[in-house]
């Protein structure tokens, strides 16, 4: 099993910079909602042509905007309040689709797929090709 890490992939949300996590919270929650293990998220995703491929983006857009706002809560004192999937379905459209589209990629690849340098140890011999062990 891979390790979670909580690096985030940056979003932007009306002007202001979200930092996109994919952490248990997020994870559970589109577990939840699609029915899916986190590692069949392509499938909900994936499919540009799928009718529901749209709503799909914008439901884990919320989830993950939901988290990045509780998360600056905490970390911050600030008191922001959650927003909700249909103020997300009539930010996103044709012109910034792609852009939800990657920063939800991109935080599962940060959480899930990428080994950090520090994670590959000095005498792997993995390390000089490229692959980690």
């Amino acid at each position: 099993m891979s390790d979670i890490r909580r690096a985030g992939a940056p979003y932007q949300y009306k002007g202001k910079e979200y930092e996109l996590v994919m952490t248990v919270n997020v994870i559970d929650q589109i577990q939840e909602t699609f029915d899916i293990h986190i590692n069949e998220i392509s499938k909900i995703i994936g499919d540009m042509k799928s009718r529901s491929f749209y709503k799909n983006i914008a439901s884990i857009i919320t989830i993950m905007l939901n988290e990045a706002i509780e998360i600056q809560n905490e970390e911050n004192g600030e008191k922001n309040t959650p927003i909700n999937e249909a103020e997300v379905r009539r930010y996103i459209t044709n012109v910034n689709i792609n852009d939800a589209f990657m920063a939800i990629a991109n935080a599962y690849s940060l959480a899930f797929l990428m080994k950090e340098e520090d994670d590959i140890g000095e005498n792997d011999p993995n390390r000089e090709s490229g692959k980690s062990s």
